[in-house]
């Protein structure tokens, strides 16, 4: 099986960094195309990424209150 990597993608919602408020699966988890994955923080705004895959999550690069920028690989 391939390995596909969720990146943190730009749109209009946010400039070029966010922060993660939280995961919404764990390491092991089934997980769907277009089903939530994390939520991420921009300024005052929060937003709901969804994955761009389905599989299995089995890494998460980033933790609770880390910055991502944009074009960073957020899991596996």
């Amino acid at each position: 099986m391939s390995k596909c990597f969720l990146k943190l993608l730009k749109t209009e919602n946010y400039l070029n960094k966010a922060t993660l408020i939280s995961w919404f699966k764990e390491i092991g988890d089934k997980v769907d195309e277009g089903e939530p994955i994390l939520k991420i923080s921009i300024g005052q705004e929060e937003t709901i990424i969804n994955s761009q895959f389905s599989g299995q999550l089995t890494e998460k690069r980033f933790d609770k209150g880390d910055i991502i920028n944009v074009g960073d690989i957020v899991a596996e």
